[in-house]
């Protein structure tokens, strides 16, 4: 009768693959990163319409000027706030980053400037929304 194996085997139960996974664990302490003001500012957008804002259209510069209304101060170590920080709608349709040259803090007011990639007359009986960070 032949021999079904030529070696005496070696069992799998010799050396578990976990056996030593405990002994090498690191404990990672993650600590909290974001201050609370730092999170209520990431967390701010605001929104606000022309129909509860009063906004003044100037159809010849193309602009829209937003009254008494002021950014949000950004906390230390972040960056100023740009174009890319709000969305604008005239008439419930999205304008375009594209469109607009800026949007700027103008004394206790905030005046948005548009570049002929509008496409479209504005004028002041149009309805106008803005979100972003707002004080």
């Amino acid at each position: 009768m032949a021999r079904r194996y030529s070696n005496p085997r070696i069992t799998s139960r010799t050396i578990r693959f976990y056996d030593q996974a405990s002994s090498k664990l690191n404990t990672i302490n993650i600590e909290e990163s974001m201050t609370a003001e730092q999170k209520l500012y990431l967390g701010l957008n605001k929104a606000y319409s022309s129909n509860t804002k009063t906004v003044v259209v100037n159809e010849v510069a193309k602009t829209v000027l937003w009254q008494d209304l002021t950014f949000a101060t950004p906390p230390a170590g972040f960056p100023p706030l740009t174009k890319t920080d709000f969305t604008l709608f005239i008439n419930g349709v999205i304008v375009e980053t594209d469109a607009i040259d800026s949007i700027v803090q103008n004394g206790s007011d905030v005046l948005v400037s548009f570049n002929t990639g509008l496409n479209y007359i504005i004028e002041q009986i149009d309805e106008y929304m803005i979100t972003g960070k707002f004080a």
